[in-house]
């Protein structure tokens, strides 16, 4: 009886060996499919060995596996220690896969370049009668004729197919149609869903208070495709980096707080990061270079972004590079949370921007463990007197430092799907996949070390001026200087005139850039026009101009603005000091005091101090300023 116990539980224990042996010949095939795969992504002459020395482990390992079952070679013990490394082996092979196949969805997806979407919203009051667009017959509804024109004749046509009897009242911006829509003298208005979120930095309650009837959507025309013949392997390239924090759709057009020049030199392995004011004083391509702020640009699009800093730089960017900051907070969270060394004590509003105290995110300075809500809370932080928009910018570069070393280490490494995931939904690039598979096949194969030089305007003259975007109510903007076009010209040239060494020259009482040639646009306003600038009117340059609301009223600085003189870049590691910001990447000194965000009030533009007051912290409730939209 015993022996055929025996033998009945031998014939199990083999089965059982089969069946795990077959389970790991499909893994082990369809491993070696994305190990081949791979290569086609990035064909890589290091990879592919690395890729036939796996491959020839794990044949090896199949091979000895199936000897050892075949013909019995192991004993109780090792039979169980066999199965175990079997299905260790089945999990590796599974992950890799996975990772791959992962890879490669990713990069092909951010890589699509989705066309710019724009949504155009036709709403009315929340206690208004009004519950559909079918309501709409025989009432009047708003529609602007004036920068936003060609938007709103797109939702009109619409509406018209879908409602007759609509009678229209046309005006010139949205700040007075919105008031006319509040007082009871327009039954609804049709606006761009970007003019909304403007309008919410001047009406608090304006989410509550309005109902959106339908939306329609549109493609964005593009102003500048932005797209190169380059060989990105060899040549030098720039891509511009926006960043958005609205929205959960790269796709889906809106305000860029964060706007980054890349200048990627593959010759001698270096970047050159150069961050530029999110309040920019710069030409708007896509309502008829008007003057706007560099972050409403991105309503239209990042070509649109693009084709803007074109005007301002004078040099040729070849791509971008869209990505929303909401991606932060699930990206942190995935790797488990990132260390940072916070520079100041600050509150900010969460994440979907709610103004109670309930909701404001405050952290004290020093170093720390952040979650995601607090990491993107410290990389928006702007509105500490001494911080602003210097200090963001320098917060963002220790996030990101902080999530590319996080990902580094074990814990990050082994969540690197899911950070891929998240990607997928909140990255979007116009890089074509064949050359970014090149670019990473070629440095593969030329492994070096790559150095990193991060540069921010600091020079330029802040007041209140009127924009494209928003030109019933002037805002807080920056007038950049030539010498900021030079400096980024400077760094532009230099990927494309490295010096041999012995043509080297070095001049120390000559460390300006005035020599620089700029390819200046008529379409520029420059900090050096301060003294003949109108705070209510629109400008398409210095030539030409438009008057809205007080035009007699002028606001300009008391005296002749001084341009601060802009000091050579260097190539140095951020480090924070208890000065106030002078160099590229050193962040602003720390305050005394928290700031709460939305504490300031619109006022005279001043004179830009060298060391900014620190401000006492406001009540939080207040919400966002007024004029930084």
């Amino acid at each position: 009886m015993n022996k055929w116990k025996n033998r009945l539980s031998g014939l199990l224990s083999r089965k059982i060996d089969w069946v795990i042996f077959a389970l790991f010949s499909i893994i082990v095939l369809v491993s070696l499919y994305y190990f081949f795969h791979m290569y086609t992504l990035l064909p890589s002459s290091r990879l592919l060995w690395i890729l036939i020395a796996v491959a020839a482990v794990v044949v090896i390992l199949w091979i000895i596996s199936f000897l050892l079952i075949r013909f019995h070679k192991l004993k109780s013990v090792g039979t169980w220690i066999h199965r175990v490394v079997m299905v260790l082996l089945c999990v590796v092979l599974c992950f890799a896969s996975y990772t791959i196949q992962n890879s490669s969805s990713t990069l092909s997806i951010v890589t699509q370049g989705d066309q710019s979407v724009i949504k155009i919203s036709v709403i009315t009051m929340a206690d208004s009668g009004i519950t559909d667009i079918a309501d709409l017959s025989g009432k009047n509804v708003g529609v602007q004729n004036g920068l936003d024109q060609d938007n709103a004749t797109y939702a009109r046509d619409l509406l018209d197919e879908e409602v007759a009897g609509i009678s229209y009242t046309e005006l010139l911006d949205y700040t007075t149609m919105y008031d006319q829509l509040q007082e009871g003298e327009l039954d609804a208005m049709i606006i761009s869903n970007t003019s909304i979120a403007l309008l919410q930095d001047h009406y608090e309650n304006l989410q509550s208070d309005i109902r959106v009837l339908t939306t329609y959507e549109r493609e964005s025309t593009s102003v500048n495709t932005a797209t190169t013949d380059k060989d990105l392997r060899t040549e030098p390239f720039v891509i511009y980096l926006g960043g958005m924090d609205e929205g959960d759709d790269p796709s889906i057009n809106g305000r860029c707080d964060v706007n980054i020049l890349l200048l990627v030199n593959p010759k001698v392995n270096k970047i050159t990061t150069i961050s530029i004011p999110r309040d920019s004083y710069v030409p708007n391509p896509a309502l008829g270079y008007a003057s706007d702020k560099l972050t409403h640009l991105g309503n239209n699009g990042p070509e649109n972004s693009i084709a803007g800093l074109e005007e301002f730089t004078g040099i040729d960017i070849d791509y971008y590079a869209k990505i929303n900051f909401f991606s932060v907070i699930e990206i942190v969270d995935a790797i488990g949370g990132v260390d940072v060394d916070v520079q100041l004590d600050f509150c900010e509003q969460d994440e979907y921007r709610n103004k109670d105290a309930d909701h404001q995110i405050c952290l004290s300075s020093g170093e720390q463990h952040l979650n995601g809500q607090q990491a993107l809370a410290y990389s928006r932080h702007r509105k500490t007197a001494t911080w602003g928009t210097q200090g963001r910018e320098y917060a963002q570069t220790q996030i990101i430092e902080a999530i590319i070393n996080k990902l580094t280490t074990v814990e990050g490494a082994s969540n690197v799907n899911s950070v891929m995931n998240i990607a997928q939904r909140y990255v979007s690039t116009n890089i074509p996949m064949e050359q970014l598979s090149a670019f990473l096949s070629y440095q593969l194969d030329h492994l070096a070390p790559w150095t990193v030089e991060s540069i921010t305007l600091t020079d330029g003259y802040d007041m209140l001026l009127t924009t494209a975007s928003m030109t019933g109510t002037p805002l807080d903007c920056h007038l950049l200087t030539i010498e900021d076009a030079q400096l980024i010209n400077l760094a532009y040239n230099s990927m494309y005139e490295t010096p041999a060494m012995s043509d080297f020259q070095f001049n120390v009482n000559d460390l300006g850039f005035s020599d620089v040639e700029v390819d200046t646009s008529e379409y520029m306003v420059w900090a050096s026009d301060a003294a003949s600038l109108n705070s209510y009117t629109l400008y398409y340059g210095m030539d030409h101009s438009v008057s809205y609301g007080n035009s007699d009223t002028v606001t300009t600085p008391q005296e002749e603005p001084q341009i601060p003189s802009t000091e050579t870049p260097q190539e140095t590691t951020p480090t924070p000091t208890p000065t106030p910001p002078e160099s590229e990447t050193t962040p602003p000194s720390e305050p005394q005091t928290p700031q709460d965000p939305g504490s300031e009030t619109p006022s005279e533009p001043q004179e830009p101090d060298v060391t900014p007051p620190t401000e006492e912290p406001a009540d939080p409730s207040q919400g966002e300023d007024t004029v930084q939209s």
